[in-house]
């Protein structure tokens, strides 16, 4: 799919750590360099990372110069397996008019140190004591249940004092909590193979989620009405990006692109109406 979206070089993949002992964090850095006219997405789950099993990362501003951006994230990684030599290499998807292109960074090596040497493994004795001590019964059992019932009298006053205030937070609580909620579920079916079960589920979660925070009909609605209802385009090609493949068997490689794209549109809305929420309950006492 070419529409003028060719770089000079490909994204550049880099270990910061030369070696990592088994199970131990190791970062790696991505930088693309790109016409500052497209827009640019990297890659943020499990699924792109094999052999390596995704942490966290840290994206960075983008560096514009004249008509180029420069892009970069560090990504924290684990590693779980035993070879001595493990290879990476990541995508980067660049997006301008609606269209999508996907750049692949170059492959770069990480080995994995040796903790015990062969000669060692071989000839150690495994050894093992245990040293135990007895504890002495405890004298002062009924001065904690006076410290217990004095707590519980002053967490009964505070609850009677400060109901109201109590009950904002909780029902503040249980409003992030739906949102932490489906950004958990969300995630896990971003990192899986995007096969049919998958796309349904997180087709059904999104709208939904949509359909509580928006307080309209989600899951009746068609993609074209939900373009209408926000006027943004995006949302809609997601959408139909992922029913495409759901309904129409017409396999994409933009699939993940499309999750993204319905997962950041979720939180924005979601912090829209979170503010408007606490307002709303400050008016009502």
């Amino acid at each position: 799919m070419a529409f003028g979206l060719a770089c000079a070089q490909k994204p550049r993949l880099t270990f910061l750590n030369d070696s990592i002992g088994l199970g131990d964090i190791v970062r790696v850095s991505l930088v693309f360099e790109h016409k500052s006219d497209v827009e640019v997405f990297f890659p943020n789950n499990g699924a792109y990372f094999r052999p390596f099993e995704f942490v966290s990362f840290k994206a960075f501003p983008t560096v514009t110069s004249d008509t180029l951006s420069k892009d970069s994230t560090v990504y924290a990684l684990k590693l779980f397996k035993v070879e001595s030599e493990q290879k990476l290499q990541l995508p980067v998807w660049l997006m301008s008019d609606g269209d999508s292109l996907s750049v692949y960074s170059n492959r770069d090596t990480l080995y994995l140190k040796e903790m015990i040497s062969k000669e060692n493994l071989s000839n150690e004795k495994l050894e093992s004591s245990v040293n135990y001590q007895f504890a002495q019964e405890d004298e002062g059992w009924k001065v904690w249940q006076l410290v217990s019932l004095g707590v519980v009298g002053l967490l009964t006053l505070t609850t009677l004092l400060f109901r109201v205030q109590i009950f904002r937070w909780y029902r503040q609580y249980q409003f992030r909590k739906r949102q932490r909620d489906f950004k958990d579920k969300f995630r896990k079916f971003m990192s899986r193979e995007a096969d049919h079960e998958t796309l349904q589920e997180a087709n059904s979660l999104w709208r939904s989620h949509m359909e509580w925070i928006e307080d309209k009909p989600y899951t009746s609605m068609s993609s074209v009405e939900i373009e209408k209802l926000h006027e943004d385009d995006k949302v809609s090609q997601a959408l139909r990006e992922i029913e495409s493949s759901l309904f129409g068997g017409q396999k994409s490689d933009r699939i993940n692109l499309a999750l993204h794209i319905l997962f950041t549109f979720a939180n924005e809305r979601y912090r829209e109406r979170y503010w408007q929420f606490k307002k709303r309950l400050k008016s009502n006492g």
